[in-house]
């Protein structure tokens, strides 16, 4: 998507819609991860293609490098939230809720976290005095960059459509996002050439690699953890402690917050939540709400360090020093 202009025309669209605001390119990096997460399902994926086109464009426009950097890692948080989205999937598969149900769930969530972002964005824009868009806005203009991203913002339809309508599975979904991308990359914008594909499969595969060291060293802590028997021995504690429901999900949201730093998403989904499922189930909370919890509160783990995997990726795109983007 990125290499085929995808990327770029989303970009220039919610530039249009929310860029004379004031830190108008900060809003316009928030609403287009809001956007490429309706397609990718991966906030890995969203931060690599807003990354590499947003950081050096408002360090260009004068924001700070490490404001920047952990702007577009938060805003790539949405991508498990919106649907579609991998964490969900194996939340479904791990769990047996839901994978639809959780998709829906998500809408909602992930829309109220855009817009809590950008008022964040908006504090520090004013703060810092950061510019708006300086190009006059029109109903030209906006008609234009929507008929341009118009072929892109139809991608989250047919991904979300086709699931719930049965025509094909949400693992298979990621099948039908990537050729969608090839189409539309070489045969609708025709900014893709053949010749490219060598490229975008080796840096596709550096970036993979990267982070499969990151997970295959949390699956080796993961299996640690179960054969130390850690998640019932924290369900023990939990339903020892209360069986008050609220109680039982503010412990269960602390519990995941601290697994998120040290643990990546989809091991940690994987290991704790048929057991963390139990306790909330044994207090009356609805799966869908406990699955929703759980894959949120892992995705705020992906910018926590020591284990923020998308901290790593950021870093990796512009080379700025790990401390500064965590900061």
């Amino acid at each position: 998507m990125h290499v085929g202009g995808t990327t770029a025309r989303l970009t220039s669209f919610a530039n249009v819609l929310v860029g004379k605001v004031r830190g108008g390119l900060a809003h316009t990096t928030v609403v287009s991860a809001m956007f490429l997460s309706g397609i990718s399902g991966s906030a890995v994926a969203d931060a690599s293609a807003l990354g590499s086109v947003l950081i050096p464009g408002m360090v260009k426009q004068g924001y700070g490098k490490g404001f920047a950097s952990a702007l577009v890692a938060a805003a790539a948080v949405m991508g498990p939230i919106i649907p579609p989205s991998i964490f969900m999937v194996i939340m479904g598969v791990t769990t047996g809720v839901s994978i639809g149900g959780l998709f829906a769930a998500g809408v909602i969530p992930g829309i109220l976290q855009c817009l809590t972002m950008m008022a964040m964005a908006y504090y520090f824009a004013v703060k810092h005095d950061y510019p708006r868009d300086p190009v006059p806005l029109t109903w030209r203009r906006v008609w234009k960059e929507f008929v341009s991203a118009g072929p892109a913002l139809v991608a989250p339809v047919i991904i979300i459509g086709g699931i719930l309508a049965g025509v094909f599975t949400p693992t298979e979904s990621a099948v039908v996002a990537v050729f969608y991308g090839l189409v539309l990359g070489l045969w609708v914008y025709k900014e893709l050439r053949v010749k490219d594909l060598a490229r975008i499969l080796v840096n596709s595969g550096i970036t993979t690699a990267v982070l499969l060291l990151i997970i295959g060293m949390a699956n080796i802590f993961a299996w640690v953890l179960t054969a130390e028997q850690i998640p019932q021995k924290i369900a023990a504690v939990l339903l020892g402690l209360t069986r008050d429901p609220y109680l039982i999900l503010l412990l269960i949201n602390v519990v995941l917050i601290i697994v998120g730093m040290f643990m990546e998403g989809g091991a940690a989904i994987i290991i704790l939540s048929p057991t963390l499922l139990a306790v909330a189930q044994a207090v009356g909370i609805h799966p869908l709400h406990f699955g929703l919890v759980m894959v949120l509160n892992l995705s705020i783990g992906l910018i926590t360090p020591p284990v923020g995997v998308l901290l790593f990726v950021v870093c990796g795109i512009t080379g700025y020093p790990f401390s500064l983007v965590t900061r």
